[in-house]
């Protein structure tokens, strides 16, 4: 992390310690032999001052060791090796190290730590709420997210993390986006001292939360103009008369009225029958639709910049593209009557004839002129 990277977080620094004027600080970095690979993690906090600061990668802090401000660089999805799985609250030992630090904070203290862009929430997972759960038994609390500007990480690595911030106080949860690195002290300032986020993030729950990019979605989504949403809409799960996951060893059941859509990787081309399937069954999940829904509607429909949008939600993008099935299913999805569908599903398909003929008569053109 360099040049722009690094002024960004200097002066994301400088500002928290004007700002908190701690007496202790500890700085958490990791040392070459407990990297998960060769690559340099960055150290991204490197706070100045007249203040004690302390820094080292031990959890085996002392029981009077309490800290105004913890800052944290520690690789994230760092798995533990199997002496620290043993005593670990959570699978991923980079969360586990922020419980731990965090109950060495004063009680008006803060700890900040980078985190995977999602934050504690895992795609299609709920043991997340159980992790938060015991956090706040031993009163480490989720004070709000920070995202960060892209590229921030880069060259150790593309992934935008967030920072996360804990604390001993339980406050309202807040959210502060810094993606664009304007009025950064004024923000900073209200989001510490004045307990005050972005706006119109307030009706946004911890252990909900699933990274700013998914609020980013929902907001396109709810300001889109589209003819999509003056018909009914009802959530994919009423739509769905069976589930099915795939299975390496056994073949889907084609029903006739059934959609495919990957698990893994991207969707921007839904299919509506097993024979069009390519790569491994077990990526994909069956839906077998009722009578009140046609597949070739639901395919084009996804095929819209709002089916496009609703699938961009639920996925998470900025790992590898993997869908939520929970959310994928809690989608809202337009549903006119069968007639309009088959209108629709019929005007598709003339469209996709015309689109055949011109792509021909291009290509004897450029072979004739």
């Amino acid at each position: 992390m360099d040049g722009p990277q690094q002024k960004f977080m200097s002066i994301f620094t400088e500002t928290l310690i004007k700002i908190m004027n701690p007496d202790k600080t500890l700085v958490v970095g990791v040392p070459l032999q407990d990297r998960p690979d060769s690559r340099d993690f960055p150290t991204i906090f490197k706070p100045k001052g007249s203040h004690e600061v302390r820094t080292f990668f031990d959890t085996e802090l002392g029981d009077g060791d309490e800290f105004d401000l913890i800052l944290g660089s520690i690789p994230m999805g760092l798995r533990p090796n199997s002496i620290q799985k043993s005593r670990m609250s959570s699978k991923y030992l980079n969360w586990d190290l922020f419980f731990t630090f965090s109950k060495h904070l004063k009680p008006d203290g803060f700890g900040l730590f980078l985190i995977e862009p999602y934050g504690f929430t895992k795609t299609g997972q709920n043991r997340h709420r159980e992790f938060l759960q015991l956090m706040e038994k031993e009163s480490v609390y989720v004070e709000g997210y920070i995202n960060l500007p892209p590229k921030i990480l880069e060259p150790c690595t593309t992934l935008q993390p967030l920072l996360v911030v804990l604390s001993r106080k339980k406050n309202h949860f807040k959210l502060l986006d810094l993606s664009q690195e304007t009025g950064l002290e004024d923000r900073i300032q209200k989001f510490f001292k004045s307990n005050i986020g972005d706006e119109n993030t307030s009706d946004v729950d911890v252990s909900s939360f699933r990274g700013f990019r998914v609020l980013e979605v929902a907001r396109q989504i709810n300001t889109l103009e589209t003819r999509y949403k003056e018909y009914h809409s009802v959530p994919l799960q009423t739509l769905s008369q069976k589930t099915v996951r795939g299975n390496r060893d056994r073949d889907f059941e084609d029903t006739g009225n059934c959609i495919y859509f990957k698990l893994l990787g991207s969707n921007n081309n839904l299919h509506t029958r097993k024979d069009q399937l390519t790569g491994r069954t077990d990526n994909y999940l069956q839906l077998q639709l009722t009578d009140q829904i046609d597949n070739e509607y639901l395919r084009i429909f996804f095929k819209s910049s709002l089916g496009q949008l609703i699938l961009d939600y639920v996925m998470n993008s900025q790992m590898f593209p993997r869908v939520d099935p929970e959310m994928l299913m809690s989608s809202d999805i337009p549903v006119p009557d069968l007639s309009v569908q088959l209108q629709l599903v019929e005007t598709d398909r003339r469209f996709e004839i015309l689109q055949s003929e011109i792509e021909v008569m291009k290509r004897q053109i450029s072979l004739n002129p």
